[in-house]
């Protein structure tokens, strides 16, 4: 299927260079348009930076994928912070803390042309999306999202997992703990037929399944935020 022109007023920014392949080699999967930009951020501290700059840029559909990392509730407190400050002019609807959907967010804000009487008539909006990586309940990042892609009936990871919890038994791991998932999910992949895959190639490659159920809901997160806007 031949990629549709990347449209500069969509974007969706990532942390990394992963999550970028991640999503482009799911939109080939599925079929989806590649009608919006991916914007690599280098980490989280370039996703507010770009946020920084998106209230006065042109930007009609903007998306945001984060890792959850240790707390859901404190993840999305920290995108809704930086939502409401950078984004003040267009005061966009955002859910309470504890309250984050389990499918993502998708929101609108507006700008109303303050020249009208009734200050009511709408000069600009925004499309807002959220994905809390890995599905917006339970914490994790990008490389626990993968896991949930492995064939229902791989017989590999179970080996894999066995050994990665002796070696963390012993001692011998060389990672911190809350690199777990990056260990065991390379792990797995360095035992394929092309060892060493990369993330998206992996699915590429169908070592994956992208059929399931949480790439369903992922997206369909995609396409509704970046269609029509």
């Amino acid at each position: 299927m031949k990629a549709a022109k990347k449209n500069l007023y969509k974007r969706l920014l990532v942390e990394g260079k992963n999550d970028e392949h991640v999503v482009y080699a799911l939109c080939n999967s599925f079929g989806l348009p590649q009608n919006f930009e991916v914007v690599d951020c280098d980490g989280i501290d370039g996703i507010w930076l770009q946020l920084s700059i998106a209230e006065k840029s042109d930007i009609s559909a903007m998306g945001i994928i984060v890792d959850t990392d240790l707390s859901l509730q404190s993840r999305w407190q920290s995108v809704r912070d930086k939502l409401q400050k950078n984004l003040s002019d267009f005061k966009p609807a955002l859910p309470d803390n504890d309250s984050f959907p389990a499918y993502g967010l998708i929101t609108e804000a507006y700008t109303y042309d303050r020249d009208q009487p009734d200050k009511s008539t709408i000069q600009k909006k925004k499309k807002i999306g959220v994905w809390i990586m890995p599905d917006n309940s339970q914490r994790g990042i990008l490389e626990d999202f993968i896991a949930m892609l492995i064939p229902e009936n791989d017989l590999l990871m179970p080996a894999v997992s066995a050994h990665i919890n002796q070696v963390e038994e012993a001692g011998l791991n060389k990672y911190s703990l809350t690199h777990q998932s990056k260990a065991r999910i390379h792990a797995w992949l360095a035992l394929q037929e092309s060892p060493g895959t990369p993330l998206g190639q992996s699915i590429t490659k169908g070592y994956l399944n992208p059929n399931s159920e949480i790439c369903l809901r992922f997206t369909n997160w995609l396409k509704e935020l970046f269609e029509d806007s």
